[in-house]
Parts: structure tokens; C-alpha cells; sequence
């Protein structure tokens, strides 16, 4: 069934039984079918393929699953629809944040329309609004946003029954004066213009809702101060330098929204907003607070972040409903002890500042869950982090702690730990008593031993140490039977212990730049391991139990002083991308043949002299590196390569390839450079997906590079 086809089905459904709602959406329709205009009952139509709900407040997509309507006009013949109250016409493809826009440039035929109570245009091409738009007197919604509107008509003063006015994201600089006479007007959204100013608009006594975000204000527009049932304000992202005291005036508002400004002081006014529950004033310029904000009792969320605070005053402590206090990227150096009052603060952000200490009092906030102190000055945690019980997540990186007190293990409730970038030496003990701990992140610290307690925290998934300076491991790391993410690369680990075989769940096991010299056969229990990074040790042979991980995705072990594979790398059967770079590689058992799945193979820089036939099996490898060994030819076998898209073989011994390099018609970069060759084949002409020939430095005469200019057109050759 074709979409257009279901639109019509979907008709004369609606026909059919009289249906007063019908979704068209994601139809396929470029036009409306001439069908639809017989349904003179109907009263919602849907032709959006995703649209806003007025009724539950919510984007919702279209019921329907065919491709998206696209449409690029609207015909006059929906002037019959005479009961039509609803109409969705909204552009986008599809999603919530599907801003494709659609090609209607009039909404002149929907004037006729007079029941019409709410219409949504948004995301189209209107260029103006009629001025017959006052006819629709009993338009209560009109949603216009995301249209490239230069104006609008002083004639949208005559829709005395509108309620919610949404022209964001258009292309105003001005406002009729006329848009004052709405008096019944609660949503008001203007974000997204170039508006400077406003026009005499007291009369929107009703207004409850206003945005001016993403404008150009530069002060707070008088007009403000009249909007005494307002709720909601948002002017942020404006060029405000100054908040005029008579937002003191808004009485009733709850949320006060002034990111993105330039705003240097609030006006002790803002003392006055008994009610507010949220204040964002985030990215400004402010380097303190008037004492007033401490009567904002009512406060429950407060973003104060990336300003110039140097400190917090003691009425901080007054706000005892705050739930939320953001003050990242300031320069505060240190916290007030009122900071304890706040005892149902559960979010707290106070990284990217100068703190040196905390405060013994931020152990009274028992309703803690967050906590981001990282990248200050700290040197240590005061005993009474430990009497946070409900913290679920503690991010102190980036500081320069050189211990850790033992009541961390009194966070019970703790799951995400961040201690990367400090100076720890050693972990308490005390640690292993976080038994909810499900991430631990200690990189990039002077850990020279981990303590055995780890081996206690059995709900751990991921665990980071790298960058360290540890010599061995505990064997208690082997109890971690949830791990699944255990990075250790940058230690100087010479072994592993043989308990790692125990971690059943572990899925990525990160090893690389340490010392290993060897690696226990116990690896081979690891059957959860999709990747495996060994590159930069000391390695000399694999244990064949390798072989039993059988679902191995990667396998990293360049940089090591391999000579030989075990046979039973051949068992890898879900192994995709192989690196052997840099090792001491003469020979490659054939048993790498068996790798089905492989489509990255890197063995460069190694002492290959030839290459094992049966690499020609490998029919899903995309990827070979060959450079820097000592291959003298390239089997013919290897032409056998269905997928394979790059190949190099440069810096080697080759002074040919077989003719039947033609078969590989999936190839598009071949590197032949530094090595002997004096001709290419005539097959090479069969690769039509070729672009990228590397031939520099090899035994060709002129004669046979300019051959290549006709059997090669278009391929870039160098």
C-alpha cells in the first residue's frame, strides 16, 4: 500500500463513521487529497508528522508509520471545512527536534476558517500573516514559530480570545503596539528574534507566561513591571548589563530565567519575589549577591554558575528549600559554614572554583545526593563527608588530595566516585565498605599499591586506575564478579594475577604501557571480553587459552616482542579488528585464515617474509596494513578478498603483483610505495571503486607511470 494511498483509507475511515479527530501524519502527502475536504463535520485535523498535544502539554508523534508529509502549500479547498477547531500543519520530518522546515509560504486559505481555536504553522516558510487574521475571533492558540517572519500584522490585535501566542525563532525586530490589545493573552514566547524593545503592552494584565530569550535586550524593558500574574519569565541570552528593580514588582513569579546576560549586580528588589522556586542567572558577570537573596526563601533550584563569584554571603544559609545549588566555574575560595542549613539540598556543583577546603558543616546536608567539587585546591575531605548517607555521587577529581579520609566508607549509598587527577598515594580500606559503588575512577594519581578491600566492592562495573604507578594488583581483584570495565594501561604492572580469570563479566580489560611480560593462562576464562589492549608491554608469547574468549571483538598487542601466535588465535571467531603492529613477526600461523569476522588486520612494522594463504578466507576484511616488513610478493590468494577497501603494502620487497590483484573489486587506496616494483598488471584497470595509488619510490619507468594515467582515469596517483 502506498502512504497516499493509507491517507485515503484513513478518509474514508473518518467519513465512514463520522470521526471528528484525524491524523494524516506521515503519509507520504506533498498535497492534500481532494477527499479530505468532503469531511465537513470534522473539527482536529493532524497533518504534522509529529505535533504538540494541547490537551495533555506534550510533543506526540503521529499514530501513523509511513514516510513524512512534506507539504509545500495549503489548498483553498480547506476553507470547507467550516467546523475545523484544531489544525496541526507544523513542519519537520519527524522527532521533536526536527526542525526541516516545509515550503508554506500563506496561511491565507485557513482566514476563512472562523472556528478555528488553535492552528500550529510553525516550521514553515511564512513570509507575512494576513490581515484578515483578525477574523479569527475564536482563535484561543497560535503557534507560528520557526517561520523566517520579518513582521507581524497590526490586525492580530483582533484576536480577543487568544490565550497562548508562540512567534519564537522568527525574524522580528519590532512588535505591533496593537499586540497590547490581547488582553486575554497567558503565553506569551518571542525567543529566537532581534527584538531590542517592546512596544506599551501593560494591558496584558493576564500574561503568565513571557520569553524573551535569544534577543537583543539590553535592559529590561519597563513594560514588565504591569505583568503583576506573571510566573515565568525568561529574558536570557539578551546583552542585559542591568536588572532594573522593578522586577521586584513581579509578585507572583516562580521562575526567573537571566543566563547568557552581562549582568554585573541584582538589584536588591529581587529581594521581593517571596514566591520564586527557580532562578537561573548562570554565565553572567556577577562577582557577589545582595543580602536580599537570602528572603527568596521559597528558592528551590539556583544556578548560579560560570560568574565571577569570589564568595557566598551567610543568607545563603536562609534559603532552607533549596534543593538545587549550582555555583560551577566561579572563583570562590571558600564556603560559608550556613552551607549546612540547606538540609533539603540534594544537588550540589561547586567545581571550577578556588576552594582550598570544605567546610566541617557540609556534613549537615543529610539530603545530599550530588556533590562536584572538582577542579579546586583541595588537599583533603573533611571527616564529616562521611556522614553524607544519601549520596549517591561524589566527584572530586582534579584536585590535589594526598588522602582520603576513612569515613568515605560510611557513604553507603554511594555508586559513582571520581578521584582522577589528584595526588593520592594510597586508598583506605575504609573503601571497601562502598558496597553500592558501581564506578570508581582513580587515574592519574601516585597509587603505588591498591589496597585487597577493593575485592569487597562487589556491585563495581567499571574501575579506572590508569596512569598510576602500580607494581602489581591484589589478588582480591578476582571477587569483583560485576566488573565490567577494568582500566589499568599507563602502571608498571609486570603480571597479572591469575584471579583475573575470575572476573566473568568483564567486557574491556585495558592493559596497555606496562611492563607484562607474560600473561596468566587464566585469561582464557575471561568469555565476556569483547576488547583486549595490551599494546606497549613486554610481552614475548600469548598462552593459547587466548583462544577461549570467544567473544573477542579487538585484540590490540602491538608494541610488544612477539614472534609467534598461538594456533589457537584461530578460534576468535567473533574477533573483528587485529593489531599486531611492531612486534617481531616473521611468519603468521595459517590459523588466522579462520577469523571470518576480521576487517581490520595492521601486522606492520614486523619481519614478514611472507603471508599465509589462507588470509585469502578472510572474505569480511576491509582493512590491511602490511608496511615496513620484508615481503618479497603478494600471494595470489590474498586477490581472493571480497571486502577489502585498503591495502598497504608499502616499504617492503615486492617487485610485482599477481595479475589477479583485478579481483579485488572492492578496493579504493592501494599503497605500493618504497618497495621494488617496475610494472603493475593490466588487471589493475578492474577496480572501478579505486581512488588513491601510492607508487613512489619503486623501479617504474616513465613509460609505465604514464600507462597508468589511461588504465587508471580519475584515480589519484602519487
Amino acid at each position: 500500500m502506498s502512504t497516499n494511498e493509507q491517507a485515503l483509507q484513513l478518509i474514508e475511515a473518518c467519513k465512514k463513521n463520522k470521526n471528528k479527530r484525524l491524523d494524516l501524519g506521515n503519509c507520504g502527502l506533498k498535497t492534500l487529497p481532494s477527499a479530505l475536504f468532503k469531511l465537513l463535520w470534522l473539527e482536529e485535523l493532524y497533518l504534522s508528522n509529529t505535533y504538540w498535544d494541547y490537551r495533555t502539554d506534550r510533543q506526540i508523534p503521529s499514530e501513523n508509520t509511513g514516510l513524512p508529509n512534506v507539504l509545500d502549500k495549503v489548498s483553498a479547498e480547506i476553507s470547507e471545512l467550516g467546523s475545523l477547531k484544531i489544525l496541526s500543519i507544523c513542519g519537520g520530518l519527524a522527532g521533536p527536534n526536527n526542525l526541516i522546515r516545509w515550503g508554506i509560504e500563506d496561511m491565507t486559505p485557513l482566514v476563512p476558517l472562523k472556528a478555528l481555536e488553535v492552528v500550529d504553522i510553525s516550521n514553515n516558510q511564512l513570509q507575512n500573516i494576513p490581515l484578515a487574521i483578525g477574523n479569527l475571533s475564536n482563535l484561543k492558540r497560535l503557534i507560528l514559530r520557526s517561520n523566517p517572519l520579518p513582521t507581524l500584522p497590526k490586525e492580530i490585535g483582533q484576536l480577543s480570545n487568544l490565550k497562548h501566542l508562540d512567534v519564537s525563532f522568527n525574524k522580528l525586530k519590532t512588535l505591533p503596539p496593537e499586540i497590547g490589545q490581547l488582553k486575554e493573552l497567558r503565553n506569551l514566547s518571542l525567543k529566537g528574534n532581534r527584538l531590542s524593545s517592546l512596544p506599551a503592552i501593560e494591558q496584558l494584565t493576564e500574561l503568565r507566561y513571557l520569553s524573551l530569550r535569544a534577543n537583543s535586550f539590553k535592559e529590561l524593558p519597563e513594560e514588565i513591571a504591569a505583568f503583576k500574574q506573571l510566573t515565568t519569565l525568561d529574558i536570557s541570552n539578551n546583552k542585559l548589563e542591568i536588572l532594573a528593580e522593578e522586577i521586584g514588582e513581579l509578585s507572583n513569579l516562580l521562575t526567573l530565567q537571566l543566563s547568557g546576560n552581562q549582568l554585573k549586580e541584582l538589584p536588591t528588589s529581587i529581594g521581593q519575589l517571596f514566591r520564586l522556586t527557580t532562578l537561573d542567572i548562570s554565565a553572567n558577570k556577577l562577582k557577589q549577591l545582595p543580602t536580599s537573596v537570602g528572603q527568596l526563601t521559597a528558592l528551590t533550584s539556583v544556578n548560579l554558575s560560570r560568574n565571577k563569584l569570589v564568595a557566598l554571603s551567610k543568607e545563603i544559609g536562609d534559603l532552607q528549600n533549596l534543593i538545587s545549588l549550582l555555583l560551577r566555574g566561579n572563583a570562590i575560595e571558600a564556603l560559608p559554614a550556613e552551607i549546612g542549613q540547606l538540609a533539603k539540598l540534594e544537588e550540589f556543583d561547586v567545581s571550577l572554583n578556588r576552594l582550598k577546603a570544605l567546610p566541617p558543616e557540609l556534613g549537615q546536608l543529610a539530603n545530599l545526593e550530588y556533590l562536584d567539587i572538582t577542579r579546586n585546591q583541595l588537599i583533603k575531605l573533611p571527616n564529616e563527608i562521611g556522614q553524607l548517607t544519601q549520596l549517591m555521587e561524589l566527584l572530586a577529581s582534579g584536585n590535589q588530595l594526598r588522602s582520603l579520609p576513612k569515613t568515605i566508607g560510611q557513604l553507603k549509598n554511594l555508586t559513582k566516585l571520581h578521584l582522577e587527577r589528584n595526588k593520592l598515594s594510597n586508598v583506605p580500606a575504609a573503601i571497601g565498605q562502598l558496597l553500592e559503588l558501581t564506578y570508581l575512577n582513580l587515574s592519574r594519581n601516585e597509587l603505588t599499591t591498591l589496597s585487597p578491600a577493593i575485592g569487597q566492592i562487589k556491585a563495581l562495573k567499571k574501575l579506572e586506575l590508569e596512569r598510576n604507578q602500580l607494581r602489581s594488583l591484589p589478588a582480591a581483584l578476582g571477587l569483583l564478579k560485576n566488573l565490567e570495565d577494568l582500566q589499568i594501561a599507563y602502571n608498571e604492572l609486570k603480571e597479572l594475577p591469575v584471579e583475573i580469570g575470575q572476573l566473568c563479566h568483564l567486557t574491556t580489560l585495558q592493559v596497555s604501557n606496562n611492563q607484562l611480560f607474560a600473561l596468566p593462562d587464566t585469561i582464557g576464562q575471561l568469555t565476556s571480553l569483547v576488547d583486549l589492549y595490551l599494546f606497549e608491554n613486554e610481552l614475548q608469547e600469548l598462552p593459547k587459552e587466548i583462544g577461549q574468549l570467544i567473544n573477542l571483538k579487538k585484540l590490540h598487542i602491538s608494541a610488544n616482542h612477539l614472534a609467534t601466535l598461538p594456533k589457537e588465535l584461530g578460534q576468535l571467531h567473533n574477533l573483528k579488528l587485529l593489531n599486531l603492529f611492531a612486534n617481531k613477526f616473521e611468519s603468521l600461523p595459517e590459523e588466522l585464515g579462520q577469523l571470518t569476522n576480521l576487517s581490520t588486520l595492521n601486522v606492520s612494522n614486523n619481519a614478514l617474509k611472507e603471508l599465509p594463504i589462507r588470509l585469502g578466507q578472510l572474505k569480511n576484511l576491509m582493512e590491511l596494513n602490511l608496511t615496513n616488513n620484508g615481503l618479497k610478493r603478494f600471494p595470489k590468494e590474498l586477490c581472493q578478498l571480497p571486502a577489502l577497501t585498503t591495502l598497504n603494502l608499502s616499504n617492503n620487497n615486492i617487485d610485482n603483483l599477481p595479475k589477479e590483484i583485478g579481483h579485488l573489486t572492492s578496493l579504493t587506496f592501494l599503497s605500493l610505495s618504497r618497495n621494488q616494483i617496475k610494472s603493475l598488471p593490466a588487471t589493475i584497470a578492474n577496480l572501478n571503486k579505486f581512488k588513491n595509488l601510492e607508487i613512489k619510490t619503486n623501479d617504474l619507468p616513465p613509460i609505465e607511470v604514464k600507462k597508468l594515467s589511461y588504465l587508471l582515469p580519475g584515480v589519484m596517483v602519487r
